[in-house]
């Protein structure tokens, strides 16, 4: 529970975007060079796959809110409690 309310700073993800948008920004005017026309093809490829990559870190770092952990630490609480009922049943007092 700690741990799915420790809050992330918030600097962390927009820095690491903030340097990946500027990259992306500037890369056709490198590309030009080399690809010409191809240019807009192989930037929009490259900014796909790059904030595709970005996105699922982003989604990584708050896994609790894409993941249906709570329904499975309730049926494993709900286990371990029917398994240390059956043990505390058949030791005799």
């Amino acid at each position: 529970d700690r741990l799915r309310t420790t809050p992330i700073p918030l600097s962390f993800g927009h820095h690491g975007h903030r340097c990946l948008v500027g990259f992306l920004l500037g890369l056709p005017l490198v590309l030009f060079q080399v690809c010409g026309a191809a240019t807009p093809f192989f930037c929009s490829a490259l900014a796909f796959m790059a904030l595709g990559i970005d996105e699922s870190g982003a989604q990584i770092e708050q896994p609790f809110c894409i993941l249906p952990l709570l329904p499975l630490c309730n049926a494993v609480q709900a286990e371990v409690e029917a398994m240390r009922k059956m043990l505390n049943e058949r030791q005799p007092n």
